[in-house]
């Protein structure tokens, strides 16, 4: 018997394996993307005679660890003889030339996305041809849209299970919820999937047979975030990412004096926030605590 059931599980835990390592695979490829950032703005800083000036990596790591978690100082000095002999090109662009109307280019920044503004960029000498393969963060996005298509099935489920235990006054047949679990697993074409019986019946008892995945208050900055990845993507494609202030900068700029800029401050009143500084100076809407969100 023990025989049998380990190799009924098997490809269960064949499945699960994969998943995982799907997963951590694009967290780490995430975070090699904020290493190779921080040592771009090190490098940048590197004098002619081939030194960075003292302080400067502990200074741009301060600045960064706020936002990349992860980070170690470790990491950085790693990353900084790894990328050494590499070709790293910084950003050098003023977010004042980001915002400006004279170079922008309705190739490379869409325009139908809610904020109203047109972002011009300075092209670099040379761009780099694309790589091949798979796009980046097309496996985590695959995982979601998976996630997303189980609660479907499993809402699917507990309606008709429902239904049933109302029409039969709760009399109903042995193996029915077996039965009716495999054909929505195939309706669905989720055949790896388990669904488990107790969760259908836990959910008809306390009456819940819809699940709202990731429940919670939205943030009125959600549209304007779908912009700012553009931004940032159609920046990374030219060789010239954002660095931590230059990314807050260009958000508080895109929504000063919008629509949008009225309902984060209104939605932050009502979480106590406080718009002025002990100073009696006026923060910025967006902070390092936004921008910590928006990289998750």
């Amino acid at each position: 018997m023990g025989k049998k059931s380990s190799s009924k599980n098997a490809p269960k835990k064949a499945a699960k394996a994969k998943k995982t390592s799907a997963a951590e695979k694009a967290i780490k490829q995430r975070k090699d993307r904020h290493l190779e950032s921080v040592c771009a703005e090190i490098e940048s800083l590197r004098a002619s005679n081939g030194r960075i000036p003292r302080g400067e990596v502990a200074r741009v790591f301060n600045e960064y660890k706020p936002i990349y978690n992860s980070l170690t100082i470790d990491l950085v000095k790693k990353g900084l003889k790894k990328y050494k002999d590499k070709v790293i090109v910084l950003d050098t662009v003023l977010i004042s030339d980001l915002t400006s109307d004279t170079t922008a280019s309705s190739e490379l920044i869409p325009t139908a996305l809610p904020p109203p503004s047109n972002v011009g960029f300075i092209p670099p000498l040379e761009i780099i041809a694309k790589k091949g393969g798979r796009p980046i963060g097309a496996t985590i996005n695959s995982s979601r849209e998976k996630e997303a298509q189980v609660e479907l099935l499993i809402n699917n489920i507990t309606a008709v299970w429902d239904e049933k235990i109302t029409q039969n006054k709760g009399r109903m047949k042995n193996n029915t919820l077996d039965e009716l679990i495999r054909e929505k697993k195939l309706n669905f074409s989720l055949d790896d999937v388990t669904i488990s019986k107790s969760l259908i019946r836990q959910r008809v008892r306390k009456n819940k047979l819809n699940s709202i995945m990731h429940s919670g208050t939205p943030t009125p900055m959600a549209p304007v975030e779908k912009y700012i990845v553009s931004i940032m993507q159609s920046m990374s494609r030219l060789r010239q990412p954002l660095n931590v202030s230059q990314g807050l900068s260009l958000a508080n700029s895109l929504i000063k004096g919008t629509q949008w800029e009225e309902a984060i401050v209104e939605f932050k009143k009502k979480r106590r926030w406080n718009p002025l500084t002990s100073n009696g100076e006026r923060k910025q809407v967006l902070g390092q605590g936004w921008y910590r969100g928006f990289w998750k």
